[in-house]
């Protein structure tokens, strides 16, 4: 079960700094958190269906590939940015330094 020191340990890991009055309380409130869901532990679900974040929609992403094509075209829209550049290196841009002492 929860106890003080645990409390203060989770208080120590967030540089919070709490009174005796304070843990004491988080303690109560936890302890009935945590009896609530043992509780909610306890209902019959067998009927029901599982949800994606409370609704019914499912994620609609696409396929996970390579589109060799497009990537051939970003490469070469990149190197002929790099060649029409004043001054590069190793596929770099080179500027003029924005900072100076």
């Amino acid at each position: 079960m929860l106890t003080a020191k645990d409390i203060q340990h989770y208080a120590d890991l967030g540089r919070i700094r709490l009174s005796s009055a304070e843990k004491a309380a988080l303690v109560k409130d936890f302890k009935t958190i945590i009896a609530y869901v043992a509780k909610l532990s306890e209902v019959n679900t067998d009927a029901v269906l599982p949800m994606n974040g409370g609704v019914l929609f499912f994620n609609r992403f696409r396929d996970d590939g390579v589109d060799l094509e497009r990537k051939t075209e970003k490469m070469n829209e990149t190197s002929q940015i790099v060649r029409g550049f004043p001054e590069a290196h190793e596929g770099y841009l080179k500027v003029p330094p924005v900072f100076t002492d």
